[in-house]
């Protein structure tokens, strides 16, 4: 028996790669020997650097990267990121998961966001959030997940890859450094809040249907009870 030797495939959520990481993945390529090419929509470079110093812009949305033994082609296109490496034997099975791994931290943050389940699930809250949270509060709310959802959709599908021929340091000021954190805080919460205002109306709302238990004494006690104050 011999088992048959599989490709490795892999999509990615939405990808911002900047020089440091196409280099990481040259890198790992050219560590088992393999020639790389790299191609953009127009132009064919050999390395990263000769990308970086020829290539006419310095940020698009569509890359390349191939590499003939192990077989490695890297798309990254405006509406897709995808990983296929030819063979699951030792050294192409090493060169994928470097690979995957230089991908994954590369992903937009917060990365979930931009995952369609997510996208999808977001057009129920705003019905969510009418039902149980008042106009004054639902409405901001509705419309920061609004922009959110036409944002993730609008990423997903023209903005997918996003490559930067500069370093991260070079090409972020402080709000683009500090970006995915701010906006992963704001995120968590704006989601923190909406939980908090829904358990605090579903447990008010379940209270409200209990029935009111006020103890009622019998008509004696009460009528004797006023005599001994009469008295």
């Amino acid at each position: 028996m011999e088992k048959i030797d599989q490709p490795l495939r892999k999509s990615f959520l939405p990808l911002s790669l900047y020089s440091e990481d196409l280099k990481a993945l040259e890198d790992t390529l050219r560590e088992v020997g393999a020639k790389v090419g790299i191609n953009t929509t127009d132009h064919r470079f050999d390395s990263v650097a000769e990308l970086k110093s020829e290539c006419p812009v310095q940020k698009f949305h569509q890359l390349e990267v191939k590499a003939p033994d192990p077989y490695v082609s890297l798309e990254l296109l405006s509406f897709s990121a995808t990983l296929y490496v030819g063979s699951s034997k030792t050294v192409s099975a090493a060169v994928f998961y470097k690979l995957d791994t230089i991908l994954t931290n590369a992903r937009r943050r917060p990365y979930f966001l931009y995952s369609y389940p997510f996208l999808w699930l977001s057009v129920l809250f705003p019905w969510l959030l009418g039902r149980f949270v008042r106009s004054e509060i639902s409405i901001p709310l509705m419309l920061l997940i609004l922009f959110w959802t036409i944002w993730g959709h609008f990423v997903r599908g023209s903005r997918h890859s996003t490559i930067t021929l500069k370093s991260r340091a070079e090409s972020r000021g402080f709000f683009s450094r500090n970006k995915d954190v701010l906006i992963t805080n704001l995120i968590s919460a704006v989601v923190g809040m909406i939980l908090g205002i829904v358990g605090t109306l579903v447990v008010s709302h379940l209270l409200g249907q209990q029935p009111n238990k006020r103890m009622q004494l019998p008509a004696g006690v009460d009528s004797g009870n006023k005599s001994n104050e009469g008295k």
